[in-house]
């Protein structure tokens, strides 16, 4: 097999576009074309002025070349039982600068972040990409740097758990068979003193909601407490108007001379008692408000036990 490049003596040092043709092919052989790497070893050759020959190697190192196809196949002219392949390549180039970078930080822990970065999809993939992050300290000799390779089909990288400064930097490149990319960087600042991680509203959000609780908690029982003071003096009238309970018959023993009981100090004058509103009732009973005016002339408010259909 002769393999010639129309090229080769033209340019040898940058190629635009190349066509190599193959010679000697037989009828039955099979032909498969990849973007493989192909090397070739060119000299040039001059005649010296005793029309002896020499050959000189060229110096400068065989560049990639990718997009290979098969122009044309045809007869031998000089033999037909053989055949002639035209295949055209180019050589392979860097990937474009990649585009749409971002970075998002997210707080774990004390000066400790996971930091999450994406670009956009570029229009040829390349082989893999290089994501580098840098992170600054006040310390003007301290810098945090760390890397990560990718495969060429992500969009994104992730650096886990790392410590990280008020300004940190991402950048990355894109890498293929025909070089390295252009770099794109991005840099962001972070904010320590208002910047809270998600653990620690997951740790103050509880703790509020138990705080909370436990105020209405104190509130109902100072509240019940309340009214069962109020109920309690309420029962304190009730029981002290059970000494205030008259017979409502005659008493015919004492109208007919009979000795009478003895002076109560529980009896009150009824001239010095002013029925007010109802409190409560109940089936054969009711319950006013009423005032009393004591001996010393003070009024006390107090609760009145009575049958119903009773006038005082």
């Amino acid at each position: 097999m002769c393999v010639q490049s129309d090229h080769a003596e033209n340019d040898r040092r940058s190629w635009s576009r190349a066509e190599i043709v193959v010679h000697n092919l037989r009828t039955d052989l099979s032909i498969s074309l990849a973007p493989v790497n192909i090397t070739l070893k060119l000299f040039y050759g001059s005649l010296s002025e005793n029309k002896r020959r020499s050959w000189r190697k060229l110096d400068d190192q065989p560049r990639k070349v990718d997009h290979i196809s098969l122009l044309k196949i045809k007869e031998d002219s000089k033999n037909v039982c053989e055949l002639q392949a035209e295949i055209i390549f180019e050589p392979a180039e860097a990937p474009e600068k990649v585009k749409g970078l971002r970075a998002e930080h997210i707080r774990k822990h004390q000066g400790l972040y996971d930091i999450a970065v994406s670009w956009n999809k570029p229009i040829l993939q390349p082989d893999n990409y290089t994501v580098q992050f840098d992170s600054f300290r006040f310390e003007p000799s301290l810098l945090i740097v760390s890397g990560v390779s990718v495969s060429a089909d992500a969009l994104e990288a992730f650096f886990l758990n790392v410590d990280v400064g008020p300004q940190y930097e991402i950048s990355i490149v894109a890498e293929s068979m025909g070089g390295v990319s252009l770099q794109s960087t991005i840099s962001g600042n972070i904010d320590e003193v208002v910047e809270l991680s998600y653990r620690e509203i997951i740790i103050a959000l509880p703790t509020l909601m138990i705080i909370a609780v436990v105020f209405g908690v104190i509130c109902m029982q100072h509240h019940k407490k309340k009214n069962k003071k109020i109920n309690m003096e309420y029962m304190h009238f009730e029981d002290s108007m059970d000494y205030l309970k008259k017979p409502l018959k005659r008493d015919y023993a004492v109208e007919n001379g009979d000795t009478l009981l003895p002076y109560d100090k529980f009896e009150l004058n009824s001239q010095k008692l002013k029925l007010k509103g109802v409190l409560g009732s109940g089936a054969y009973g009711i319950v006013r408000l009423a005032s009393l005016q004591d001996e010393f002339g003070d009024i006390t408010d107090v609760a009145v036990k009575m049958m119903k259909g009773i006038m005082i």
